[in-house]
């Protein structure tokens, strides 16, 4: 009797948690990312990298590329960036290329836990019709590296892939590299913490403040006091911002706050963390957001701080190249 009702009792506790997962509907904010009420964003936003793209190449007769956000590389007339593809397939026989769906289409199929569905339309037509695609984003919070690959054509003209990252994972998750303060995370690689405060008190300021042919910068990565001049470039302290830019034409702008962060490793030699900072000042009901990469060199002893640029358009890009960057304890 006591096992059988142990066998009912786990039963109903594992129906009522596949409730719970699959109750948190993840609502499309962009054409490269959604939202959860639960577990916060499914974001590709720098996925793909500096190249702009995911290739596949796991079946011998073609070869797809994925472009998450945006498209900065084609291959010919029939998958052009004026098409906007999502996913381009390339033929090795005939040496063709057919757009997969358009990145503009983007429709969230489903989300369940760590596994969301992303569904493109309006490809290349077809005498069956347009092609479409889908992408099976699998989130493994314990792998470093990005796996993307083809799974099959079913039905015809419809094509279906899996990505398997720690980058797809939602919410403010910390991957690699675990959260001790808005500035501060313990790698576990490494066995070490990788923190901003060393390089901040080398450098005798709370913030770092520098600027380039676009506009002012200040990146404030740990807890500073709400009159801080620090701000100056802020369009609001609520939530406490990380990074804010003063533009040419004097706008000030959030790019991310401090309260909604996470830190990913991205690269375990040389030692690369990345911090995250989203909740910046909203454009077309879209949020501005930050990423900090924090890149260890033994060799720099003076930090380099640069701008990247956007990718996406509303995702700012920074750098510090330091030793204060390294994990230590």
């Amino acid at each position: 009797m006591n096992k059988y009702y142990s066998y009912f009792i786990t039963l109903v506790l594992s129906v009522l948690l596949t409730l719970t997962i699959c109750a948190d509907e993840c609502i499309k904010i962009s054409d490269c990312a959604c939202s959860t009420a639960k577990n916060g964003e499914v974001d590709l936003a720098g996925l793909a990298g500096e190249q702009g793209y995911l290739e596949a190449d796991n079946d011998p007769k073609y070869k797809f590329r994925f472009y998450p956000c945006e498209i900065k590389q084609d291959w010919n007339d029939k998958c052009t960036i004026q098409d906007g593809p999502a996913l381009c397939q390339y033929l090795f026989s005939s040496k063709e290329t057919f757009n997969l769906g358009k990145v503009e289409t983007m429709r969230v199929e489903s989300h369940s836990g760590l596994v969301t569905v992303f569904n493109y339309t309006q490809g290349t037509p077809d005498e069956k019709g347009n092609r479409t695609s889908e992408i099976e984003l699998v989130c493994n919070p314990n792998v470093t590296e990005t796996v993307f690959e083809f799974v099959e054509e079913r039905p015809i003209i419809h094509y279906k892939f899996r990505l398997t990252s720690n980058r797809v994972c939602p919410g403010l998750i910390d991957l690699g590299c675990q959260r001790i303060d808005s500035c501060t995370c313990q790698a576990d690689y490494n066995k070490g913490f990788v923190s901003v405060h060393g390089l901040l008190n080398s450098l005798k300021k709370e913030w770092i403040e520098f600027e380039d042919n676009e506009a002012f910068y200040s990146l404030l990565p740990c807890p500073i006091k709400a009159n801080s001049t620090a701000y100056k470039y802020c369009d609001d302290i609520t939530g406490g911002p990380a990074a804010c830019m003063k533009a040419s034409d004097l706008e000030r702008l959030t790019l991310g706050l401090q309260s909604k962060m996470r830190f990913v490793v991205t690269q375990k030699e040389p030692f690369t963390t990345a911090v995250v900072y989203y909740g910046g000042t909203s454009i077309l009901n879209t949020e501005r957001k930050a990423t900090l990469v924090l890149r260890c060199d033994e060799d720099v002893s003076i930090a380099k701080v640069e701008y990247l640029g956007r990718n996406p358009l509303l995702n700012y890009n920074f750098r510090i190249t330091s030793k204060d960057m390294c994990p230590h304890w």
